[in-house]
């Protein structure tokens, strides 16, 4: 088990959160489409994501760890660095989103991404609905998930 801690994600954490969204998608899809350059993502975190989402950041001491981002009922974006992986983050975030919406979550993951969707699964997310790409910038088909 880590020693990772959860708090609110603050205008100050955005580079860093960009760092591990950037890395995290870079490791785990590298297929993936970029339609954004890195200057255009850390905007986007900076303006978009902490703005307008709730964002939780894992942390062990100063170190960031990954990051979640909910709206009402969904699950945007859940990233962990790369160098975290495999510790019990990634559980730890999603833990924390389902504990703060009992009603129920819904999430889409990039169907190529079958490490994303067993964890997914494991947590007792089921799938619902697959996309063909045509509602996301990357045009990458996708899956949506529900728990409960």
């Amino acid at each position: 088990m880590t020693s990772t801690t959860l708090r609110a994600a603050t205008p100050r954490d955005a580079g860093r959160l960009t760092e591990v969204f950037l890395a995290a998608r870079t490791r785990a899809m590298p297929w993936l489409a970029t339609p954004h350059s890195d200057e255009e993502t850390a905007d986007w975190m900076a303006g978009v994501v902490l703005r307008d989402l709730t964002v939780l950041v894992a942390h062990e001491g100063d170190v960031v760890q990954g990051l979640l981002a909910l709206a009402p009922g969904w699950v945007e974006h859940l990233y962990v660095d790369p160098a975290a992986q495999g510790r019990g983050v990634g559980h730890l975030l999603l833990s924390q989103a389902q504990r703060r919406s009992p009603s129920g979550l819904q999430l889409w993951v990039f169907t190529r991404n079958t490490p994303a969707r067993r964890f997914y699964e494991r947590a007792g997310f089921r799938l619902v609905e697959q996309g063909d790409g045509r509602g996301n910038e990357e045009r990458e088909p996708d899956s949506r998930y529900r728990w409960p």
